[in-house]
């Protein structure tokens, strides 16, 4: 009698949770009925990203950053995916900007010239010329940047550039695609003669204040039947190779996956963030949908023992 009254006390008990990463999931765990630790005692489930900030004890985790910085960091982005033949669906890519030479460029194209440890659209400066590229880096350390190609033939929203943003969740249940993302549509039109940001990236001019760019759900885009098994395709031989041999058990990261498309409607995989902006700026509505629909498919499951529900998350 003293055990079957210790276990329905067990099943009782409050579940907590510590984030430091979004206040998106932070709401919708305690509409869950979680409870937010401020104190140093191991919680079910964190969403605690370490770097600024010590870990946390916890049942449940992140994946540990070391085995992020090849996707995270755009050299080693760039090497996993020559590694796992799939460099044609990124740009094409100089990993070495010591290497970059001025013949090598060419005056009717766009290039960008990009800290290989930027995140989320900054430190990204189109560029044409060698001597644009050495008065941005100036005295920097050359080998913190690399430089990517336009991607060639590229699609055009009524005249203006459009990238996207998707999701991908790894965890000890599989890899997931999320099949709702958000486009970037540029305010400015496109124009090949110009190195001006607010044509080429809006990240670097106030991603967020709605003038350089606007919104817009990827699954309402005219392309997208066209290109969403083409991402989940993409994104599974890369990450299936990348995670292959390293232990997930009780680990988890949902990863930001920006994509461009070219006029055939092939994707090319710009970048891989590991930690992306989950905050309610931008387009917040698809980032509640889809946290939400990763409650519902891992935590509520792992830590409450719920059957899970895929929701929008496509197993790839």
């Amino acid at each position: 009698m003293a055990n079957k009254k210790k276990t329905k006390k067990n099943k009782q008990r409050v579940k907590t949770y510590k984030i430091n990463r979004s206040s998106i999931l932070k709401e919708i765990l305690n509409r869950e009925k979680f409870k937010e630790e401020f104190g140093d005692k191991k919680v079910d489930f964190s969403a605690w990203d370490t770097y600024q900030a010590n870990d946390v004890l916890a049942d449940i985790k992140f994946i540990q950053r070391e085995y992020l910085y090849g996707l995270d960091n755009k050299r080693d982005f760039y090497f996993n995916m020559e590694k796992y033949g799939l460099t044609e669906h990124i740009p094409k890519t100089y990993p070495y900007l010591d290497r970059v030479t001025g013949d090598i460029l060419d005056r009717d194209k766009i290039y960008f010239l990009k800290n290989i440890f930027g995140s989320g659209g900054k430190d990204v400066f189109p560029v044409k010329t060698l001597e644009q590229i050495n008065s941005i880096v100036g005295s920097q350390d050359r080998d913190k940047f690399l430089l990517q190609e336009e991607v060639p033939n590229m699609y055009l929203h009524n005249g203006s550039k459009t990238t996207m943003r998707n999701y991908a969740l790894v965890c000890d249940k599989g890899i997931y695609f999320y099949r709702e993302g958000y486009a970037y549509i540029y305010t400015a039109k496109h124009n090949k003669n110009t190195i001006d940001n607010e044509v080429h990236n809006t990240c670097s001019v106030g991603q967020y204040d709605g003038k350089n760019c606007r919104y817009e759900k990827l699954t309402k885009q005219p392309y997208y039947k066209k290109i969403i098994k083409k991402l989940c395709d993409i994104t599974g031989k890369l990450l299936h190779s990348y995670f292959k041999g390293i232990s997930l058990k009780n680990r988890y990261i949902i990863l930001g996956l920006d994509f461009i498309i070219d006029k055939d409607y092939n994707p090319y995989m710009i970048e891989v963030n590991a930690f992306p902006n989950l905050s309610k700026v931008g387009e917040v509505s698809a980032k509640i949908k889809m946290l939400n629909d990763f409650v519902n498919l891992y935590v509520l499951p792992k830590v409450k023992g719920k059957r899970p529900k895929r929701g929008g998350w496509i197993k790839i």
